[in-house]
């Protein structure tokens, strides 16, 4: 699976942006998030989780080499779920 390679890092804006926090790597931008004036912790929470998909995304993908090998893994389901959702299937 293709996507943007590098540290994803959530960084808080500020200035007079209209989103509060975006997600980026050293060399490109990867999402503006947007949280309302309600809850900007909300905001904050999606950036992060966002961040971390590249590192989850591979975390699943070893499970399921993993379960490929080895024939064993009690949430083998929820894994390639997981990974099909990622990968738009």
């Amino acid at each position: 699976m293709n996507y943007t390679k590098g540290e994803w890092r959530a960084r808080l804006a500020g200035g007079t942006l209209d989103y509060p926090y975006y997600v980026d790597t050293e060399e490109r931008s990867i999402a503006n998030i947007w949280g309302g004036s309600r809850d900007k912790g909300d905001a904050k929470a999606n950036a992060h989780l966002i961040a971390a998909a590249p590192d989850m995304y591979e975390t699943l993908n070893t499970l399921r080499n993993y379960y490929a090998a080895y024939k064993t893994c009690p949430f083998i389901g929820k894994v390639l779920a997981s990974l099909a959702k990622a990968e738009g299937k």
